[in-house]
């Protein structure tokens, strides 16, 4: 299994790009990712959303999931 914390970005995301000063800060809640063989394509769990789709499925996430892939 994988973690990661997260991070929120209130102001200036973009301006950081150009050497300038943004406001963020870190989310204690990140994200866990366990790999399992088997199976077929990807399936996302987010119990925390109400969220179980496959890699195939037409949903924004699973496409995001395919664009990674690719």
């Amino acid at each position: 299994m994988i973690s990661a914390f997260g991070k929120v970005i209130l102001l200036g995301e973009h301006a950081v790009v150009y050497g300038h000063p943004a406001l963020a800060g870190a989310l204690e809640l990140g994200v866990r990712c366990d790999l399992r063989p088997g199976g077929v394509g990807v399936r996302v769990r987010a119990t925390r959303w109400e969220l179980d789709i496959a890699s195939g499925e037409q949903h924004p996430v699973a496409a995001a999931v395919r664009a990674l892939l690719d």
